[in-house]
């Protein structure tokens, strides 16, 4: 019974801080209930004063959620993209569809990576320049300490890319320009993709995980500098597990999902395209979504 009344108070609580709207329902009700049994005990005069009350506090409650719910939608749990390119190189993405009528302003992705432990992990992060995989020949996690937690993940088409200067050139004009692409708007009936990582096989029979930051995936004849937030070997038995929160102007609540990625699934998923299976490694690689 008192993990019942736990779960009601939370739940409670949690629509009180969310939904506009809904503390003034609450106060209405209470008010109106009230106001009957002031009316049983014969003070009319009060009971239907208080009444009055409670209607307008539950009209005006009411109107609010109806207000919200209108502006804001709820989005399913995402899909998984699997993009091949030259090279043996692979980019997993997330789908994040929008199947509502409303429109998802200032959208962003936060990363927020839960296993292995940070010991374990600095034991597996390359080394610049190790893999001889990327232009950039560094990237943003500190190998010491590789703590990623609220980090931000990029959109494919972004809306809103920030400019920023970036001391790499010639010796003439040393700075050069690069953005953040970590900002998109999703239409109603739209879908987004959000970049997640680059895989690419090494030799003895591991993979290279690029994890994006927010400065995006380097394009066709792309000269700006893309930096990778973490570059690690994926090895036998290791486990990488990491969390996506994307929020926005027109989410009723926080998207969330997880993310498993284990080195028998890629190379599951490995095996079915150079077998010519889509379909199998595509269904293998939605079972990487938790």
């Amino acid at each position: 019974m008192e993990d019942v009344v736990y779960r009601i108070l939370q739940v409670t609580s949690l629509r009180m801080t969310r939904y506009p709207g809904f503390v003034t329902v609450l106060i209405g009700v209470v008010v109106i209930i009230i106001s009957f049994a002031l009316y049983r005990m014969d003070t009319g005069h009060l009971a239907g004063m208080l009444m009055g009350v409670g209607i307008a506090l539950l009209a005006t409650g009411l109107n609010e959620l109806s207000k919200f719910y209108a502006s804001t939608t709820e989005l399913k749990k995402p899909g998984l993209d699997l993009e091949i390119f030259r090279n043996d190189q692979y980019r997993v993405s997330a789908l994040i569809k929008n199947e509502s009528s409303v429109t998802i302003k200032d959208a962003k992705a936060m990363m927020d990576l839960e296993e292995p432990s940070l010991k374990k992990l600095s034991e597996v992060i390359m080394e610049c320049n190790e893999c001889g995989k990327c232009d950039e020949k560094k990237f943003l996690v500190n190998k010491d300490n590789p703590r990623i937690k609220g980090d931000l993940l990029p959109w494919a088409a972004p809306e809103k890319p920030i400019k920023r200067p970036v001391l790499r050139g010639s010796r003439r004009f040393p700075i050069v320009y690069t953005d953040y692409v970590h900002i998109t708007s999703i239409s109603p009936h739209q879908e987004a993709k959000l970049l997640l990582f680059d895989l690419t096989p090494l030799n003895g029979g591991s993979h290279l995980i690029r994890f994006f930051s927010e400065y995006g995936s380097k394009g066709p004849d792309d000269p700006t500098p893309r930096y990778c937030r973490m570059c690690t070997r994926l090895e036998e038995g290791l486990r990488i597990g990491f969390r996506v929160t994307v929020t926005g102007d027109g989410f009723r609540k926080p998207l969330e999902f997880r993310v498993i990625v284990e080195k028998r699934k890629l190379d599951a998923i490995l095996k079915s395209i150079r077998e010519n299976k889509m379909e199998d490694a595509f269904r293998k690689l939605k079972e990487m979504l938790v």
